[in-house]
């Protein structure tokens, strides 16, 4: 497996039906860091979580890896092979 040491994800976007979950959301991930992510119920907590580990597609925003710019669909197999997205249940 290749070896990655930072993800970028920048202008995210997701709705469902008229609600907006996602607006315009920038997150940057380095290897071996620790990140806290905390917010009200319903504030899009587990969204991110899931667009960041490649369950779920944006509607719009870019992903760069090792600051090159990746296309979803193939960023989408490296993001499930490096990010792991352990849900509290």
């Amino acid at each position: 497996m290749t070896e990655y040491s930072a993800f970028h994800f920048s202008g995210l976007n997701k709705r469902y039906g008229n609600r907006v979950i996602l607006h315009d959301t920038e997150l940057h991930l380095k290897t071996g860091h620790c990140l806290q992510l905390r917010g009200k119920n319903g504030s899009g907590k587990s969204t991110l979580l899931r667009v960041l580990a490649g369950l779920e597609k944006p509607e719009q925003g870019l992903v760069s890896i090792d600051s090159q710019s990746i296309k979803w669909h193939r960023a989408r197999k490296i993001l499930h092979k490096n990010i792991m997205y352990l849900h509290q249940q």
